[in-house]
């Protein structure tokens, strides 16, 4: 073997090992990443979770696709919801793994008009790996101001605002009262 040929080979045993990467688990510290907007403002994870500890609010995270059929029912309910959840200290990303962000902005801003905050991991290079949304859609992570999973769903929630609610009256109680001890509905999922 020469020795030229062995950077090569780590570098792709590096990208197929990144490929293989469990979905994290409840628990465990959420993995960090970076990456844009839709309007190309920087998230950093880490900066997030800083930000989170400081005001004890939560983070959720919803990884989804414009070719994905549960992603796109479950993403009308978080827009009727997520300023109410951020009223209560939740912040909510949604986060596109499209191959193309024109696809994303014209889904998100063109065609439905919502108004939530979309993150662009084009193809899951980045977040989507680390987080499981490379092969099933849609996940969805709750983490709170330590960066801990307190919460981690795989497939389309079908009562998406009273299980979310109830989620957080469990973690934050007082949040949603009403909501106690409500449920996740599980429906579809897809695989990429």
């Amino acid at each position: 073997m020469k020795l030229t040929t062995l950077p090569l080979l780590v570098i792709l045993f590096s990208a197929l090992a990144g490929q293989d990467a469990p979905v994290p688990k409840v628990g465990a510290k959420a993995p960090l990443f970076a990456v844009q907007s839709l309007e190309y403002n920087n998230f950093v994870m880490a900066e997030k979770i800083q930000e989170l500890k400081a005001k004890k609010g939560l983070l959720i995270l919803d990884f989804w696709a414009t070719w994905c059929k549960p992603c796109m029912r479950e993403l009308p309910e978080f827009e009727r919801i997520h300023k109410e959840l951020a009223a209560k200290g939740i912040q909510f990303f949604a986060v596109a793994i499209d191959d193309k962000r024109q696809d994303i902005w014209r889904y998100v801003k063109t065609e439905k008009k919502y108004t939530f905050p979309v993150l662009v991991d084009l193809n899951a290079y980045n977040a989507g790996r680390k987080y499981g949304a490379d092969k099933t859609l849609p996940q969805l992570f709750v983490i709170d101001g330590e960066g801990v999973i307190r919460f981690q769903h795989t497939g389309e929630i079908k009562n998406i605002e009273a299980a979310l609610k109830g989620l957080v009256e469990s973690l934050q109680p007082g949040s949603f009262p009403e909501f106690q001890g409500k449920k996740i509905e599980s429906g579809e999922i897809s695989s990429h």
